[in-house]
């Protein structure tokens, strides 16, 4: 486990899963979704089963997950949580890796390694999410910076309320894009 000394809301996964068969690793997806339901804001994963080694060997199955909790996480309650998901998907616990997320869009990015032309490229509808349209501007970002036209749709999809577009993105990335967010906001409104 990756040293996890201070708070956060923004998680990765591996989860091996050299054990399973393809169709075993998609009923884990559906577990898994289920329960990141009940713990997450938002969260995309996609199984990895056509990893090669650099001798071109396959790699075993394995997930990715990519998950920003409701509530900031502690070591100790982070943990916690990786107990609690091994238990209730009857995996060995040293068979989820965990980090955090320090670049989260880079994260997301890597589920169909499209930084990384080298390896298997996988397919945009093999990720399972609870957000589509975010996860496709994450996927169509390089970085944690959103682009004018991505702010704007998510101005615009939550009718231009502030708590709504501040739930939307969290406080952090709320706060960084809130001057921007409050023009356009007055000129969608007519504000002057």
């Amino acid at each position: 486990m990756a040293n996890l000394s201070k708070q956060t809301r923004k998680v990765t996964f591996i989860i091996q899963c050299d054990k399973y068969e393809d169709y075993e690793c998609y009923d884990l997806l559906k577990e898994l979704r289920e329960y990141f339901n009940t713990c997450c804001d938002y969260y995309a994963m996609i199984l990895h089963n056509a990893d090669l080694t650099e001798d071109h060997i396959p790699k075993n199955n394995h997930i990715h997950c990519v998950c920003e909790f409701t509530t900031d996480y502690s070591k100790t309650r982070l943990k916690t949580h990786l107990n609690n998901l091994s238990n209730e998907l009857k995996l060995n616990p040293f068979a989820i890796t965990i980090n955090y997320a320090k670049d989260f869009i880079g994260n997301v990015r890597y589920l169909l390694h499209l930084d990384s032309p080298e390896k298997y490229q996988y397919e945009r509808d093999m990720i399972l999410t609870n957000d589509k349209d975010l996860t496709n501007l994450y996927l169509d970002s390089t970085s944690d910076t959103l682009t004018g036209e991505g702010l704007l749709k998510i101005i615009k999809d939550n009718n231009c309320s502030l708590i709504k577009i501040m739930l939307y993105l969290g406080p952090t990335r709320y706060r960084l894009y809130r001057p921007t967010i409050y023009d356009i906001v007055k000129e969608l409104k007519g504000i002057s």
